[in-house]
């Protein structure tokens, strides 16, 4: 007994476009999981500038102080 007479024409055609269904829906969960894993990298390496970046403004920072502290210690022996 094939498929066919178990089932019947549209019993058959109704499953085959369930699962093509499922296979379109998972080939767009997997494009969405690849695109969304892209953007977690970007953000990542966005971070890591920013912490970067964020390190060298807190030494700038702290050699204009240095500075500014030696400019006053100049100006305070003139008082």
């Amino acid at each position: 007994m094939s498929s066919e007479q178990l089932f019947g024409n549209n019993e058959i055609t109704a499953i085959a476009d369930v699962n093509n269904q499922i296979a379109t829906a998972i080939e767009e969960q997997s494009v969405v999981t690849e695109q969304i894993n892209e953007n977690v990298k970007n953000i990542s390496d966005m971070s890591s500038h920013s912490e970067v970046q964020g390190t060298h403004a807190v030494k700038l920072n702290t050699n204009l102080l240095d500075r500014l502290t030696d400019r006053l210690n100049l100006v305070s022996q003139f008082k």
